[in-house]
């Protein structure tokens, strides 16, 4: 299903700045509405959204994945104990922030990838130290090489 307020912004967008290559919009679509929440400047496929699935068998063509999304709240669970809970414990929201982070499941890890918890470790180490060597948070750390702030494209 193609959303036509979503599809008249990216070719506006698209138009107004002499951008070449791939692109891909995050949107959060509530009451008929359209948010643009992230621009990426490289495609994105939205997959670790989808139910956790056969991936490899659905890349290689042998099976089919359906495109419907999980009834449960998604997270990315490193994200949460990192940024999340610093904020929930300043705003005094640590109640809520344990409901979410329990009740939601974690787009990142997969229950049949047993090497997931050693290189969570090794990627939140390799974070730390990007944070100490350029004296920036944990969060800056990780879309440092990522991020457009609104600077002047040329």
């Amino acid at each position: 299903m193609i959303n036509t307020a979503i599809s008249k912004f990216i070719k506006n967008f698209c138009k107004k700045y002499p951008f070449t290559g791939q692109i891909g919009f995050d949107v959060i679509v509530a009451n008929d509405t359209v948010y643009i929440i992230e621009c990426n400047p490289r495609a994105t496929s939205g997959v670790h959204l989808l139910q956790e699935a056969d991936l490899f068998e659905a890349f290689i063509g042998r099976q089919v994945q359906e495109d419907k999304l999980s009834d449960k709240a998604s997270m990315i669970g490193l994200a949460m104990l990192l940024i999340g809970l610093p904020a929930a414990i300043a705003k005094n929201r640590f109640g809520q922030w344990c409901s979410d982070y329990s009740s939601a499941r974690d787009v990142i890890n997969m229950k049949s990838d047993k090497s997931f918890m050693f290189f969570k470790f090794i990627s939140l180490a390799e974070l730390l130290i990007i944070a100490l060597r350029k004296k920036v948070s944990i969060r800056q750390a990780s879309t440092m090489d990522i991020e457009w702030d609104g600077e002047e494209i040329k």
